[in-house]
């Protein structure tokens, strides 16, 4: 599965639409499917048919690329990029299984003559929405000097568009890909992909079809990889094991809700014998700070899945020493939040995944000099098909007494860690069945612990439990 598309609250359901190829565990660019798959409460998640596929002599032949949603003469709509051939619409019926592409596809021809951006060409056409008479389309775009812009299209019927101009002026990244365009209290957010540096934002003010850039974010942080002739751009490949592309949707309950695309950490050769690639992240609600940034914390909703309970309160870590936890919460699927207070030290965190003999383990924390929360995988497996092993950064806000918040969930492969509300995601892989161990450190001087609680938790598979 590749990158989320489409996402949809429709009828009390949440619709996941994602890049799919049926064929084979690794990307296909002529073989792009939409998957599609429902939940009633973003935990129990169900299977269903493929939404779109690509069809011979249709635009849509060389693959159904990325795009969106939205609401169309009352019905859900999907819009997609049929590659090489342009922008195509689908709509269905109330219950989202049966999807039917418009005859009047392409909408928008890959072929658009004389149109003023020398390097477009029509791909992710991930937003659409109503303004008065007229809709409006975003899709993703690269500036002529390679910096990311988006483009923006207007229509009044939604099968013949024109162009307008760039979305924004040309910003800090590659590309502008999968734009996902939002409001969030009185600002703006623009959720894109880039190819070079995974998942970014701006956050800004949007009047007479300009949006314009007041904070930049990044929800992907390129692994500091430990072979220093590697670059950004060749590391944020579907071998890194990174954050790659997300989409958002607007819930019943007025909330934000994000998913996110994580592609494997292993080789392509590993990739096919497994015969399956590529998660999601677990949903996150985002919200607005003060100073703009995107706060995101896991839905409340997957706490359900919480089993065998253990906590502890007002631990001290002197400097140079560790707290093991107890064997009876270990594990490689678990929840673990921890409580720092004021008093810390120079480097703060924990290690997870770790085995007895200390050659695997994954270490997440604190650097009280450069206020960044670090995920350290340079020794998180000893699998040799395991790449992009590394350093991720990622800077993070104390609360307002100081302290900091450091949660994780642990999904086997996959790591989330959340603090303050920034997050970090990192494929890993341990290969002994005992790097498990759970284990708290402080380094040069003493950490002040509030609180500490562990759960196991439960498949979302109630029929693989047993």
């Amino acid at each position: 599965m590749g990158d989320p598309n489409g996402t949809f609250f429709w009828n009390g359901y949440y619709h996941l639409f994602y890049q799919y190829n049926p064929d084979e565990s690794f990307d296909n660019p002529k073989r792009m499917h939409w998957g599609h798959s429902r939940s009633k409460d973003l935990v129990y998640w169900e299977d269903l048919p493929i939404a779109l596929a690509p069809e011979s002599g249709s635009p849509d032949y060389n693959g159904c690329f990325s795009g969106g949603s939205f609401e169309m003469n009352g019905l859900p709509a999907l819009v997609y990029y049929g590659r090489d051939g342009g922008i195509c619409i689908a709509t269905s019926d109330e219950n989202l299984i049966s999807w039917e592409k418009i005859p009047e596809n392409p909408v928008i021809s890959k072929d658009i003559p004389k149109l003023p951006v020398p390097h477009w060409h029509p791909w992710d056409p991930s937003s659409i929405w109503q303004e008065g008479e007229h809709w409006y389309m975003l899709t993703g775009g690269r500036w002529d000097d390679g910096r990311d812009t988006a483009f923006l299209f207007r229509s009044e019927n939604l099968y013949q568009w024109e162009y307008m101009h760039p979305f924004y002026e040309p910003g800090y990244e590659s590309d502008c890909s999968v734009p996902d365009f939002f409001k969030i209290d009185d600002k703006y957010v623009l959720n894109f992909s880039s190819h070079e540096r995974g998942t970014q934002y701006y956050v800004g003010s949007y009047s007479n079809s300009i949006f314009i850039r007041e904070h930049h974010g990044q929800l992907t942080f390129p692994t500091q990889d430990m072979n220093p002739e590697k670059t950004s751009t060749d590391i944020l490949n579907i071998e890194s094991g990174n954050l790659l592309a997300n989409n958002t949707l607007l819930d019943g309950k007025q909330r934000r809700i994000f998913f996110g695309w994580v592609c494997e950490g292993t080789n392509e050769s590993t990739q096919r014998q497994v015969g399956w690639s590529g998660v999601m992240t677990i949903p996150r609600v985002i919200t607005l700070a003060k100073d703009y940034a995107l706060n995101s914390e896991p839905v409340p909703e997957i706490e359900k899945l919480r089993g065998t309970h253990y906590h502890q309160s007002g631990v001290t870590i002197c400097g140079e020493t560790e707290l093991i936890l107890p064997d009876a919460i270990h594990g490689n699927c678990m929840e673990v939040i921890i409580k720092f207070e004021r008093n810390v030290a120079k480097e703060f965190g924990l290690s997870i995944l770790g085995s007895p003999n200390h050659t695997e383990k994954t270490d997440i924390y604190y650097e009280k000099n450069s206020g960044n929360l670090v995920l350290d995988t340079n020794n998180s497996s000893l699998n040799t098909s395991v790449v992009g092993k590394g350093i991720q950064k990622a800077p993070v806000r104390l609360d307002e007494s100081g302290g900091l918040t450091i949660r994780i969930f642990v999904d086997h492969s996959i790591v989330e860690v959340f603090a303050n509300g920034q997050t970090i995601v990192k494929r890993v892989y341990p290969f002994n069945q005992d790097a498990t161990r759970v284990t708290i450190f402080s380094r040069e001087s003493s950490t002040s612990i509030s609180s500490i609680n562990c759960w196991e938790m439960k498949s979302i598979w109630p029929e693989l439990e047993n």
